[in-house]
């Protein structure tokens, strides 16, 4: 009964009654819940354990609006471990009225209270973000050295938008890894360019080839803004970085560094970054023609099978006759890719094949197969343009 509240509260502080009538007297005032709310902030003051156990965990599911200095209080001077953990979670989720509780503990020097505050910030801060909070977590979050508490501190960043985006580039500067690596993918979630400077500066200086990788995404996704950069970075020493300025550029059709990137496929000794470079050449097309017919004579047959269909691809009338030497010779692969590039460039290569059958340079089975495809080229073409015009 509600109006037994106020006798039964003064039994329980009262020292003379003994632990049975205690006992009893408490678990009444749990009962009343909300109603024996001041009787239970009293209870976190009593000596024996369970009390101030059982009444934190009466304050946390009533979410009680009061106690949070209380708690915050017991939480600092508590000496048992397991109320000392219950008033942390009793913190963690009172709400609004714990947030200034919960930031002060963010300057814990135990790596799981950090992780915990952040976690109950995190809930206080579903549907608005505070910039006070966002600007606490952001400075933790640069300077965190625990894995698990910079990860509870980024997936708070990465909820908060706009807000977030200083931090990010903020921990871009960071010596730790993993402070650069979660900035990143910050960063790249945004798309904003605020950070390209300093990326920039990590996509050529780091040793972490993951972190490298994550700048070049981020500069990928900025597009445009990114391509001087890209170029420099052909200049630095490291093949890595040149082999991945190489891919973006390529992936951006730039014709910037094209100079550049034809001789780096002339003369680089990196078996990688020399194939990444006709890769580049590849994407560019027709521009690089003159590349690709180069490339007819790499000393990597892969380069020249691809080479050869390039030239196809783009009809180049000007490497007929390398592609005319590649046939008869004893590799099949580069023979067929050879013949399909032929046909692909037309009429000319054609009869030039031609010519090669009658003075006795190419089998005449060669030339009929050239012969066979092109006729049907046609046949397809001219059938494409009948569905096109329908």
């Amino acid at each position: 009964s509600p109006s037994a509240l106020e006798p039964v509260g003064s039994v329980f502080r009262n020292p003379e009654e003994d632990l049975d009538v205690h006992q009893k007297a408490f678990s009444y005032l749990i009962n009343m819940g909300k109603g024996a709310e001041d009787n239970l902030i009293e209870a976190l003051d009593r000596s024996r354990k369970e009390f101030r156990l059982g009444a934190l965990m009466a304050l946390r599911k009533m979410k009680s609006t009061k106690c949070a200095g209380r708690v915050a209080q017991l939480y600092e001077q508590e000496e048992e471990k397991v109320v000392k953990a219950a008033a942390f979670e009793c913190l963690k989720n009172l709400g609004k009225v714990a947030q200034p509780y919960l930031l002060d503990l963010l300057a814990s020097q135990d790596s799981m209270v950090r992780e915990g505050a952040i976690t109950g910030l995190r809930n206080i801060n579903v549907k608005e973000k505070d910039p006070v909070v966002v600007e606490k977590i952001g400075i933790l979050f640069c300077n965190e050295v625990d894995r698990s508490a910079l990860l509870a501190a980024f997936r708070f960043l990465r909820e908060c938008g706009p807000l977030a985006e200083p931090h990010f580039v903020a921990g871009l500067k960071s010596i730790q890894e993993n402070v650069q690596e979660k900035s990143l993918e910050g960063l790249i979630k945004l798309k904003g360019s605020v950070g390209l400077e300093r990326t920039v500066t990590l996509f050529q200086s780091t040793t972490s080839e993951n972190i490298r990788l994550l700048a070049k995404n981020y500069m990928e996704i900025l597009g445009k803004v990114s391509e001087p950069h890209f170029v420099q970075s052909l200049q630095n020493p490291k093949s890595q970085v040149k082999l991945l300025a190489v891919d973006a550029l390529g992936k951006m059709k730039s014709e910037a560094p094209h100079s550049v990137i034809s001789e780096m496929f002339r003369r680089e000794k990196d078996l990688k970054v020399h194939q990444a470079s006709f890769q580049y050449l590849v994407r560019l097309g027709e521009k690089a023609e003159e590349d690709l017919i180069f490339a007819l004579k790499d000393k990597d047959k892969s380069i020249r099978v691809s080479a050869i269909k390039a030239v196809g691809k783009i009809r180049s009338e000007k490497a007929i006759p390398d592609l005319l030497s590649t046939l008869g010779t004893l590799d099949a692969d580069l023979e067929n890719a050879a013949i399909h590039s032929l046909v692909q460039i037309g009429e000319k290569a054609v009869k030039a094949v031609e010519g090669e059958v009658e003075a006795g340079r190419v089998e005449s089975g060669v030339g009929e197969k050239v012969g066979s495809l092109y006729a049907q080229q046609q046949v397809e073409e001219l059938l494409s343009q009948f569905v096109s015009d329908d």
